[in-house]
């Protein structure tokens, strides 16, 4: 006799049990069953901390709030530190980028394991069914229904139907696996990752210069996203509750060589005295890693009533923390479908399996081009200041405006974003040839660390922009102005610094400045296109200034 079902959740855990709350808080009449093979949720993992638009998804879509700030830890921003190449600085001598104190979007860092056993309660308590302790098998995919057997840890078999069959197994991916779609790993981004929970670091926010402490507002430094950069990897430092730190490195393997695993992790920590600082009494509890992190797969919602949600189907890179992100766009993704399944508009439900198939590829696409060939910037406050001033401020302007207002559900909203996708490649295009010149200019000039002590990022200037612009209802014509101020402000600061002039300051030049006329910049910091600026500025006199550089060590070949 075969149970039925009209949601089948294969895996227990963040994205598996979040997408179940929210189909039960939208339908309560669904009959959901979650399978998980652990019997008890026990196992720590990674993911600890989340973004805005996760977020926003825990707390307006499934209710959450309260929860969260009682249970788990408001999150203070990500913060970015910067060390000598011989990497002995204390952390209070780094460079470092991050805000003056709380942003005033809330994100948080979730104890991963008192998070999911939580979540199971709360969907038990809605009538959802969660079987603990079982693994699939006998999968049979099928046009209106799809047939599975579920095997205990104690040898019981149970069959099941279910209408729609969701697949939450992460890396696992079951469901790709059984039904023959294609997963790559993506080798524009050749980066592997160690990480461990460790206990008693020390406080450094307790024991810090008051200078130091004063600069933030004595806010709390070591309850945010820490990260201490180097080229080619960062080491990540995440409080997961009041006892114990989740630290890790993710590396790109075409920059560092060094052997970076699971027996010479600790020792690698202490390599670097900020680090060795902070874990001088400390214990590793525990330690995992994966040999390559980011891959995609060729579809990810199926007309069949079939989705893989979160890691099941994509991974980027853990940098910005957009692995929560991710399950929040598919699960809402697989809400919609369903809640239009239910609805019986078959010509829509088929269409928008389609669309939102290309949505969500193509958002993977434009996170993977965060982090492709950048981690040789990672070790340069000077340019990954630049860097995360252009990710943060296109994050909140064309993704979480965008997500707060549901724009990634409306199909209106969805087509035009697709038709408009060549203008966003060639922005994209045009920063990362900005980037690149910049990197040149400082690898040439042996530049790359040169601000890397001392110096302080309050990117406090950016977020309250940042959410003046939120505060107002959806508008195009404000976010692309916001666009092309933040594209010229960075393309300014970088022409100051290459040629020694002032013309960030000059504010008729800024406002002149069209996105169309951006892009015709094919190498924005060539001394033509320096040139071309300065004619539209004021102050021709710096021209005078322009011999005491030397050309052939700004941009090679970019004249």
């Amino acid at each position: 006799m075969k149970e039925k079902l009209d949601v089948a959740i294969l895996g227990g855990g963040l994205a598996g049990l979040t997408l179940a709350r929210q189909l039960r808080l939208n339908n309560k009449s669904l009959k959901i069953a979650i399978f998980e093979k652990k019997e008890v949720i026990d196992d720590w993992k990674v993911g600890e901390a989340t973004v805005e638009i996760s977020s926003n998804y825990f707390c307006r879509r499934l209710n959450l709030t309260n929860y969260l700030y009682r249970s788990h830890l408001p999150k203070n921003g990500l913060r970015y530190f910067f060390d000598s190449e011989k990497k002995d600085l204390k952390i209070e001598e780094m460079s470092e980028i991050g805000t003056s104190g709380f942003p005033e979007h809330p994100s948080f860092l979730i104890d991963r394991i008192v998070f999911e056993r939580d979540l199971i309660k709360m969907n038990e308590d809605d009538g959802i069914k969660v079987f603990l302790g079982h693994t699939i098998s006998e999968f049979q995919e099928g046009e209106d229904k799809h047939t599975f057997k579920s095997i205990s840890t104690e040898k019981k078999e149970e069959r099941f139907e279910s209408k729609w069959v969701i697949d939450a197994t992460g890396r696992g991916k079951f469901l790709h696996k059984k039904i023959g779609v294609k997963t790559t790993r993506e080798n524009r981004l050749n980066t592997s990752a160690v990480w461990g929970r460790f206990s008693n670091l020390k406080d450094i926010d307790k024991d810090g210069d008051p200078k130091w402490k004063d600069r933030v507002n004595h806010s709390p430094r070591m309850m945010a996203t820490m990260h201490f950069m180097y080229e080619g990897y960062w080491i990540w430092v995440i409080p997961v509750d009041e006892e114990v730190f989740s630290i890790g490195v993710v590396f790109d393997k075409d920059i560092v060589k060094e052997k970076i695993n699971v027996k010479n992790f600790f020792e690698f920590l202490k390599k670097h005295k900020s680090l060795q600082d902070m874990l001088v009494d400390s214990e590793m509890l525990d330690c995992k890693g994966y040999g390559h992190i980011p891959y995609y797969a060729d579809q990810y919602f199926f007309k069949n009533r079939l989705a893989v949600t979160g890691e099941a189907g994509a991974f980027t890179d853990p940098f910005y923390s957009p692995g929560s992100d991710f399950i929040a766009i598919s699960n809402d993704i697989i809400a919609k479908l369903i809640e239009l399944d239910l609805n019986s508009e078959d010509h829509l439900f088929d269409t928008s399996v389609e669309m939102y198939n290309e949505f969500y590829q193509d958002r993977y696409e434009r996170t993977i081009r965060l982090y492709s060939d950048n981690y040789k910037y990672f070790g340069c406050f000077n340019l990954l200041s630049k860097k995360y001033f252009l990710d943060l401020c296109h994050y909140y302007n064309l993704y979480l405006w965008s997500y707060m207002n549901d724009h990634h559900l409306e199909p209106k909203y969805i087509k035009k974003f697709l038709l408009e996708r060549s203008i966003a490649d060639k922005i994209n295009q045009w920063q990362e040839t900005l980037l690149e010149e910049l990197y040149s200019y400082f690898k040439n000039n042996n530049l790359i660390g040169a601000q890397n002590k001392g110096e302080f990022n309050n990117v406090s200037r950016s977020t309250s922009r940042i959410f003046d612009l939120l505060i107002h209802p959806y508008c195009e014509k404000r976010g692309q102005e916001f666009l092309r101020e933040t594209l010229v402000m960075i393309w300014l600061e970088a022409l100051d610094e290459v040629y020694h002039s002032n013309l960030k300051d000059e504010k008729l030049l800024m406002d002149s400045l069209s996105i169309p006329f951006i892009l015709k910049q094919k190498n924005p910091l060539s001394e033509e296109t320096f040139n071309k600026l300065l004619s539209k500025s004021s102050k021709r006199a710096i021209a005078g200034e322009l011999k005491n550089v030397e050309f052939n060590k700004v941009i090679p070949g970019a004249h």
